[in-house]
């Protein structure tokens, strides 16, 4: 059994192979992956959501109590990315995210969906969130745990350098190996992935983990959250509803089944079809996708 209150996320580069980071992912539960955008993308990203940020408030109106203090009192949370930004739209083709997206999704799953994607910007005088698996989106995964496949993927990237101090993700290291969800943790044992900008954090449903407070007077965080969930769960964007069908007729074919501009088919005798429209693929009555020869 691991020693869940030690550990550290050895950092590594876009020059080690797929197979090294996944096995990293599988070990400690998470992988730093320090130079995934260049400082030109960073750049662009950053600009493309200047405006959105600035114009966007910090908390949320909405929900209840326990969800706004999660939500974050003086935090930014922003979706509709793809379309905010152009110049972060290529990691919906990007073949490492596959790589370790395929590895824990397209067994249990077959094609999986877009979770989410959003900007979050931690703000000064924000404090540590409530440790949690994004697992827990959905409560079957928290009841029935190891018997699950991972119920998503997850990608933390940096678009200012995260710090102890400017709030960055804080991780336990290894409490994927969880004998079961109500096993206790020692949080004062959790590990920050600081990381400079550009780089990404890529880590399971099980892994456990918070946003980090920010300390500091005046720095606002910047991170973009992305993940991948199985096919045959209800994403929590409704991406379909948040892009335009004109941006989704420029996607690749993968880019528009994961953003739900495709219906969910498992496979011949794994399942029937999900998310139509009059029994078809949502792709075709959008008009965005050719009758297949031989469809059923």
């Amino acid at each position: 059994m691991k020693d869940y209150t030690a550990g550290e996320l050895q950092p590594m580069s876009m020059g080690e192979a797929p197979d090294k980071i996944v096995l990293q992912i599988e070990r400690d539960g998470g992988a730093i992956v320090t130079d995934f955008f260049n400082v030109s993308e960073v750049k662009a990203i950053n600009s493309e959501m200047n405006s959105a940020i600035d114009e966007h408030r910090p908390g949320a109106r909405t929900g209840e109590e326990f969800r706004k203090e999660f939500h974050g009192k003086n935090t930014k949370r922003i979706t509709r990315l793809f379309a905010i930004s152009p110049t972060f739209r290529r990691v919906l083709d990007d073949p490492l995210l596959k790589a370790i997206a395929d590895h824990f999704l397209l067994a249990p799953s077959g094609p999986y969906w877009l979770n989410s994607a959003q900007a979050i910007i931690r703000g000064p005088g924000e404090g540590v969130q409530t440790f949690h698996r994004d697992n827990g989106n959905w409560p079957v995964f928290a009841q029935l745990q190891q018997q699950l496949p991972q119920a998503t993927v997850s990608f933390m990237f940096a678009m200012t350098p995260f710090t102890a101090a400017t709030g960055a993700t804080v991780v336990v290291p290894y409490s994927h190996l969880r004998d079961n969800y109500e096993r206790r943790f020692d949080l004062t044992k959790a590990i920050p992935v600081e990381m400079p900008a550009g780089s990404v954090f890529a880590y399971l449903g099980s892994t456990l983990h918070a946003g980090g407070a920010n300390t500091t007077a005046d720095q606002w965080r910047r991170g973009i959250f992305l993940a991948f969930c199985l096919g045959w769960l209800v994403p929590s964007e409704v991406s379909v509803l948040e892009y335009p069908l004109d941006m989704a007729r420029g996607l690749s074919a993968r880019g528009r089944q994961l953003l739900g501009f495709k219906g969910y088919e498992p496979g011949r005798g794994r399942g029937g079809k999900l998310w139509n429209i009059d029994y078809e693929d949502i792709g075709f009555k959008l008009g965005l996708d050719e009758v297949q020869a031989g469809s059923e």
